[in-house]
């Protein structure tokens, strides 16, 4: 499965979740710090390159995969069935090859720098917000 691909997959992952755990949607709860990072993405493409795009994705797919099934074993954990589609099966060598061989071909190390910084400032601000919802039962149909 490629990237365009994921995200149907997963909103329908999301949205079996919620079931299971009795969660409804309601776009009054989605704190800033959990739509931050598309709202980041966006101003990236208008205002960055494809060097740019390829660092955010040699930097933050690997570490959204990796905290993404950590999320998953966690709630398995918890006996929760609907949570499979958080594992990551995306992580491959041969696209970050390719990243970073698109990154190399526009050096802008000040730009892939602050890509990178802010990439990972807004990937921690999401998973924060997952940890507060969870803190304040808002993950449990409680909130």
């Amino acid at each position: 499965m490629g990237l365009l691909q994921g995200g149907p997959k997963w909103l329908r992952g999301l949205r079996g979740l919620a079931s299971e755990l009795g969660v409804s949607y309601s776009p009054d709860l989605v704190g800033p710090e959990a739509v931050g990072y598309t709202h980041f993405l966006s101003w990236l493409a208008l205002n960055g390159g494809v060097g740019e795009l390829a660092v955010l994705v040699g930097v933050n797919f690997r570490t959204f995969c990796i905290n993404s099934t950590r999320l998953a074993e966690w709630a398995e954990g918890l006996g929760v069935r609907s949570a499979g589609f958080l594992r990551c099966v995306g992580l491959d060598e041969e696209r970050e090859r390719l990243a970073e061989a698109i990154a190399e071909r526009r050096v802008n190390m000040p730009m892939y720098r602050h890509v990178a910084l802010v990439a990972q400032h807004y990937e921690l601000a999401f998973w924060r917000s997952i940890a507060r919802a969870a803190k304040q039962g808002a993950l449990s149909g409680q909130g």
